[in-house]
């Protein structure tokens, strides 16, 4: 669970990591990463937790309606040619870099593991450093893709942006990239930055009051939910202190169902102290035996909070199946 100790600032404004940064592998593609870790799982998809879909869907419907979709699309149109000039990636296709964007949003075209498209995407780039403009038409296809779906990966993932559509998220790109003065633009992406942060905010309590109702769904006093999914009994088994190193499997999730981080899907278990993990972690491992599998649903202040961290945007409510194997 090392991605767990990560703190990432993330969500404090449109654009939040150097994508240059990115591309070049040091930050989301070496080492261990919650990006990291779903690479891993699109690779192997063997594990899954089933949510109720239709009763997320309506809550994300009544919040998408609740909103001007059209602005948000807009400003992160705006923040996507942003981010693109300040990495000095002028040389891209705006409206071919657009389609893609949106074909991805909407499940038209399926993500790739980040780890193989950003290697195609920094080979690609070191080919063709400072000649961007005679690349081969193979090159800059490849690039845009790549590019694009980085850029949904880390830019616009999460439930609170489901809705983006085609238009609005083009003539922000456009307006951006042509230096067009938007009337209101601080107004606008203050708008959309309390958008981000109210929407999962706002997702996470509705599903939270709606499912501690559900059978078999326990609340503890912080607000943590489990249910109890393999049982072991034996009221004398020792459970694990908010000190112990346990070693465990997981499976984490988002409330749209896209999968962050498992180690189930990895193959191997880990070890870690609970006092290295997020506060839902130290509190929930503690209610488990040796043997005993668990799922828990993490209200936002228990996970990471209003800032997220990577993958994790901010005011997540995540969800977990942990199996205990042991600890110390």
């Amino acid at each position: 669970m090392l991605g767990m100790r990560l703190r990432a600032r993330i969500g404090r404004g449109i654009s939040t990591y150097s994508f240059a940064f990115a591309l070049l592998g040091s930050f989301f593609f070496t080492g261990p990463s919650f990006c990291r870790g779903a690479a891993g799982v699109e690779d192997q998809p063997v594990y899954s937790i089933e949510l109720n879909v239709k009763q997320i869907e309506q809550i994300k419907s009544d919040l998408y309606s609740a909103y001007d979709q059209g602005t948000i699309s807009f400003v992160h149109g705006l923040s996507a040619a942003s981010q693109l000039k300040k990495e000095q990636l002028t040389w891209i296709n705006i409206e071919y870099f657009s389609s893609i964007c949106i074909s991805l949003i909407n499940g038209k075209v399926s993500a790739r593991p980040v780890s193989d498209v950003a290697g195609e995407v920094r080979d690609g780039l070191k080919r063709n450093k400072g000649n961007f403009a005679q690349m081969s038409k193979e090159d800059s296809m490849t690039l845009h893709q790549g590019i694009a779906e980085l850029y949904c990966q880390f830019f616009l993932g999460g439930p609170a942006f489901g809705m983006i559509d085609s238009e609005g998220f083009l003539k922000g790109m456009r307006a951006e990239w042509t230096g067009e003065q938007v009337l209101g633009k601080d107004s606008l992406v203050n708008y959309y930055l309390n958008y981000k942060n109210e929407f999962n905010l706002k997702l996470g309590a509705s599903f939270l009051a709606w499912n501690k109702q559900q059978k078999d769904v326990s609340e503890t006093a912080s607000g943590l939910q489990y249910q109890v999914l393999r049982a072991v009994k034996g009221d004398s088994i020792i459970r694990p202190s908010a000190t112990s190193e346990v070693e465990v499997h997981y499976h984490g999730v988002l409330l749209d169902g896209k999968v962050f981080d498992s180690s189930f899907l990895r193959g191997e278990t880990i070890s870690f102290g609970l006092n290295q993990v997020i506060p839902g972690w130290t509190e929930g491992l503690q209610l488990m035996k040796p043997g005993e599998l668990f799922r828990f649903f993490i209200p936002y202040q228990l996970a990471y909070g209003p800032r997220g961290n990577s993958g994790i945007p901010p005011y997540s409510c995540l969800v977990f199946d942990v199996e205990l194997f042991g600890f110390d």
